[in-house]
C-alpha cells in the first residue's frame, strides 16, 4: 500500500489558465527499485520567462548546470526541496542540469532562450 498525495501550484509566471499538478507516490515499489527523479519538476523548460523553477518531493542537497561540453557553468548548495535560478544568471543555451539528493543523482537537460 501507499499514498498518493496531490499538490496543485499556480505558476504565476505563465499567462495561461489552469493549473500544475505535481503528483508523487511514496513506498516502495514492488521490485524494490526506487524511482528517484519521477517526483522532481523543472519548469519552465524551455526557460523563456525570469526564471527556472525547481521542485521535489524529497531534499535537494545540490544543482549544478553543465553545458553541453560538460564544464559546470553553475552550482548552489540548496538543502531544500524548491529553487529558482534566475534567467539573468545563466546565458542562453542548452545545459545538462544535475540535482543532487540522498545519494542519488538525476540528469535534466534545460533550454534558457533570451
Amino acid at each position: 500500500t501507499g499514498a498518493l498525495t496531490f499538490k496543485f501550484t499556480s505558476d504565476v509566471n505563465t499567462n495561461k489558465e489552469g493549473w500544475l499538478a505535481y503528483m508523487s507516490c511514496e513506498g516502495g515499489s514492488s521490485t524494490g527499485i526506487q524511482n528517484f527523479g519521477a517526483d522532481i519538476m523543472v519548469f519552465p523548460n524551455p526557460v523563456k520567462g525570469d526564471r527556472l523553477n525547481i521542485v521535489s518531493g524529497s531534499i535537494i542537497d545540490k544543482i549544478e548546470l553543465l553545458d553541453l561540453s560538460g564544464r559546470k557553468i553553475y552550482e548552489k548548495n540548496i538543502n531544500s526541496n524548491r529553487m529558482t535560478i534566475l534567467k539573468s544568471d545563466v546565458e542562453s543555451g542548452l545545459y545538462l542540469m544535475k540535482i543532487f539528493s540522498d545519494n542519488n543523482t538525476v540528469v535534466k537537460k534545460i533550454q534558457f532562450i533570451k
